[in-house]
């Protein structure tokens, strides 16, 4: 079951026309997350690209800038100038996702997912979570391993429902898609477009050992023709 309507806006940034029926899934995303976890996040502000930043202000923002990854979505805290507020990069959330696929429920999933994380960050901003044991013992889990396993914990929600199961099944197709785009362009020696397919099949399939592996691999094959 899905729960009450969000009070999060979708706030979209001057001179972006976002797809059609963008907002409407970034909605019903919201819908699937508590309320109370969501208090305080004032809206979703949605762009096109990964906006201009001054550097400091965001810590997600300048290190996936300085890894030369690719940013789905970042979260600002309160300020004094700003309420709690989640960014979305619609241009970065598209490309892992295959056409075909992009009006289908693995695109709302996916951004479910990307909120979610968000989500987790601003209840870890806002001091309303604590932090549990590792399962192995090494201590207690890092932001990042909370923020991954709220997101989980939403997605695992939206999968009791038949849509966002057959969701879950297209987003491991995709998943697998650009894992085999990956392959394709690593036997032509386009080792860093390899590199970026591998890092894509990673993100919508975290249990991919074997894209895992081969992203770093052709990360060092293209750091090597670049030399």
């Amino acid at each position: 079951m899905q729960t009450q309507e969000s009070a999060v806006a979708v706030k979209v940034s001057e001179g972006f026309i976002p797809p059609l029926g963008l907002e409407h899934r970034i909605l019903s995303a919201l819908n699937w997350i508590d309320s109370a976890d969501l208090e305080g996040i004032t809206f979703v502000f949605l762009f096109d690209g990964v906006p201009s930043i001054t550097p400091g202000k965001n810590r997600a923002l300048d290190e996936a800038i300085r890894e030369g990854l690719l940013l789905f979505a970042a979260y600002n805290a309160r300020s004094a100038n700003w309420p709690a507020h989640i960014m979305l990069m619609a241009r970065n959330l598209y490309k892992p996702i295959p056409r075909l696929l992009q009006h289908s429920p693995a695109l709302t999933l996916w951004i479910a997912e990307n909120i979610a994380h968000e989500v987790g960050h601003h209840l870890i901003a806002e001091r309303r979570f604590t932090s549990r044991p590792r399962p192995d013992g090494a201590g207690t889990e890092e932001e990042e391993e909370f923020a991954d396993r709220y997101a989980k914990s939403i997605t695992a929600k939206m999968k009791s429902s038949p849509r966002y199961q057959f969701g879950s099944f297209l987003l491991r197709m995709a998943a697998k898609s650009n894992y085999y785009k990956g392959a394709r362009s690593w036997k032509k020696g386009r080792y860093q477009i390899a590199a970026d397919y591998f890092y894509l099949a990673t993100q919508l399939n975290r249990d991919h050992p074997e894209a895992s592996y081969w992203f770093w691999k052709a990360k060092e094959r293209a750091s090597d023709q670049n030399a």
